[in-house]
């Protein structure tokens, strides 16, 4: 596929595998496979911190050493008229959820009494949970599982599109390419 070469894209297993030299998808949705024009790709500023090298670390010392070695890379990639129309709906009606939520919560608190009114402060709390699960799920579309000096693993793209991408296939020698273990995701 001419796409291909023109932005070095390959499938590990789930995961899409991008160049760093290009990181870029091929011109098609990465939800519908669908052919995208370069007007209407989206470029995300991902972030990824390693974790560091020992696994008996306290979580707090991990997370500092994520910050301290924190690398950020910019992916475009392609999302289709009705990708994009999906994720926006999930996106107003998260923000429509939380904005009742809240309502609901502060209308509990200023009712007041001994025990407060639950139907308020519970119906809140659920619907800005709700509203706070929608938004990370559609706000993030695609996420750094693995980075390396000549690739990046993401997870995120559909099978749909992952099948039309050549499989990653290790080069014999030095230079093997394998997905890389240590490291965590750090959203944005």
């Amino acid at each position: 596929m001419p796409a291909v070469e023109k932005y070095p894209a390959w499938r590990d297993g789930n995961a899409l595998v991008l160049s760093r030299n290009s990181l870029a998808t091929p011109d098609r949705c990465i939800f519908t496979n669908c052919v995208v024009p370069e007007r209407s790709k989206i470029t995300r500023r991902l972030s990824w911190g390693n974790e560091g090298p020992a696994k008996w670390m306290p979580t707090k010392i991990k997370m500092l050493w994520a910050l301290a070695d924190m690398k950020f890379i910019s992916v475009t990639f392609g999302l289709s008229t009705e990708a994009r129309a999906i994720r926006y709906t999930a996106l107003v009606l998260s923000s429509t959820c939380f904005a009742i939520g809240m309502l609901l919560f502060i209308e509990g608190l200023r009712k007041g009494g001994v025990p407060p009114p639950m139907g308020y402060l519970g119906g809140g709390a659920a619907l800005v949970i709700v509203a706070l699960t929608l938004f990370i799920n559609s706000y993030s579309v695609i996420e750094i599982i693995a980075l390396d000096s000549n690739y990046v693993w993401l997870r995120g793209a559909k099978k749909t599109f992952l099948d039309s991408l050549p499989p990653l296939v290790p080069n014999k020698g030095p230079n093997q390419i394998s997905r890389p273990t240590s490291g965590g995701v750090v959203h944005l």
